[in-house]
């Protein structure tokens, strides 16, 4: 299953690879990620892929905007029609 995650990168130690038992020629067993914030940036780990993670994310503009630019509508067209 994919694994949609943000959050710094670092080299693994040659030494904990042979620990785990690892083949340290595979690239997913050369890095690590730490999950430290960094400015701006919050880490984040959350299952699925990149698009499916973010086609559920709303950005402020359609949370605030849509439903208030809706409600204006409607109360333009309820005062016309008095």
């Amino acid at each position: 299953n994919p694994v949609y995650l943000i959050g710094t990168t670092k080299s693994r130690p040659q030494q904990d690879v042979q620990n785990e038992g690892l083949d340290g020629t595979l690239q997913n067993t050369l890095l690590e990620v730490v999950g430290e914030d960094a400015p701006g940036v919050k880490a984040t780990l959350q299952r699925g892929t990149e698009l499916a993670n973010l086609g559920r994310m709303r950005s402020s503009f359609e949370v605030m905007m849509i439903p208030l630019c809706l409600t204006l509508g409607g109360l333009v067209v309820t005062l016309i029609n008095l």
